[in-house]
C-alpha cells in the first residue's frame, strides 16, 4: 500500500513516514503570514519578533524638538525627561529674586553677592531706603531657599563641612546649624542693606 501526499502528489511506503514528510517538509510547513508586508514565518513567535523588532511595522514616536526617532511612546518619554537637550530650566529662589526686577539684567553665573550689588547699584538704593531694605530680606530669604533647594533641610555636618571646605571657611564650624550661619554670611559678604 502506497500513502500519497495530495499537496505535492508524492508516495511514501508507510503512514509514518508520510506524517513525517507533511511535518518536516519546508513545502507543507504551517507559514504565518506579515500581512502588511507579505512576508511569511514558520512560527508564530518568529512573526512577533518580526512584528515588534522590523523597522518596517515599528510604530515611530517622534521628537518634535530635535528630530529624533523612537520605537515607543515610553522612549520617547524618557528622551524628552532625561536628555540634557530638553532639560527644563529650573528658576532656584535665586534666580527669582533677581529676575523679580524687569529690567535687572541679571547673569546667573555670578557670585550671588556680585549680582545682588550690581542690581543696589542698577536700583539706586541707599543705606537705609525701604526698598533697599525690603529687597535685602527677600535676597536674604532668596540665599536660604537656594541653600535648603541645593542642601537640604538635613542636618549632616559631614555634606556641611564639605561645602565649607569648598568655599574656603577654616576652621570648620562645629554644628549644622553654624555652617548655615558662616555659609549665609559668607555669600552675603560685600553686600550691605
Amino acid at each position: 500500500m502506497r500513502f500519497i501526499c495530495e499537496t505535492c502528489d508524492r508516495s511514501f511506503g508507510s503512514n509514518e513516514a508520510l506524517q513525517q514528510h507533511l511535518r518536516d517538509s519546508p513545502v507543507h510547513a504551517t507559514l504565518y503570514d506579515c500581512e502588511i508586508c507579505d512576508r511569511s514565518f514558520s512560527s508564530n513567535e518568529a512573526l512577533q519578533q518580526h512584528l515588534r523588532d522590523s523597522p518596517v511595522h515599528t510604530a515611530s514616536y517622534n521628537c518634535k524638538e530635535c528630530d529624533r526617532s523612537f520605537g515607543s511612546d515610553g522612549a520617547l518619554q524618557q528622551h524628552l525627561r532625561d536628555s540634557p537637550a530638553h532639560a527644563e530650566t529650573i528658576a532656584t529662589p535665586l534666580d527669582s529674586f533677581f529676575t523679580s526686577f524687569p529690567t535687572f539684567d541679571y547673569d546667573p553665573s555670578l557670585p550671588p553677592a556680585t549680582s545682588y550689588s550690581l542690581l543696589c547699584e542698577h536700583e539706586g538704593w541707599r543705606h537705609g531706603d525701604l526698598a533697599s531694605a525690603d529687597a535685602w530680606d527677600r535676597y536674604q530669604d532668596a540665599l536660604e531657599g537656594e541653600l535648603r533647594m541645593w542642601f537640604g533641610a538635613e542636618d549632616d555636618l559631614t555634606a556641611w563641612h564639605a561645602l565649607c571646605r569648598a568655599v574656603g571657611i577654616h576652621p570648620l564650624p562645629e554644628t549644622c546649624g553654624r555652617c548655615e550661619e558662616v555659609w549665609l554670611y559668607l555669600v552675603g559678604l560685600n553686600v550691605s542693606s
